[in-house]
């Protein structure tokens, strides 16, 4: 998309006319708009998708996500904070317990 618009506003100044100009100038805003739809997801957190106000959906797989560019993203943390578990048993390098 960004190469289209300089592609035609470049073809504007070598005089192809006005409209291929406001053409590239929409592009150019098309692209800025789409892109800050972009975000990543870390492992161990998730996003909440907010729509004006309100909620539309969370994305919670890790990688690379596209999402409408008008969406609030609030992070929210999946760790385990306060895990009691039981003990562990631990055997040194010959088998006998510490």
């Amino acid at each position: 998309m960004l190469g289209l618009s300089v592609h035609f506003v470049l073809a504007y100044a070598h005089g192809s006319g006005a409209g291929h100009f406001w053409i590239g100038i929409i592009c150019f805003i098309l692209f800025a708009l789409a892109i800050n739809g972009f975000f990543v997801v870390q492992p161990n957190e998730a996003l909440a998708l907010i729509f004006f106000g309100t909620y539309v959906g969370s994305v919670r797989t890790s990688g690379f996500w596209w999402s409408n560019p008008f969406t609030v993203k609030k992070h929210v943390l999946l760790r385990i904070r306060n895990f009691n578990g039981d003990k562990l048993k631990v055997n040194d390098s010959h088998g006998n317990p510490i």
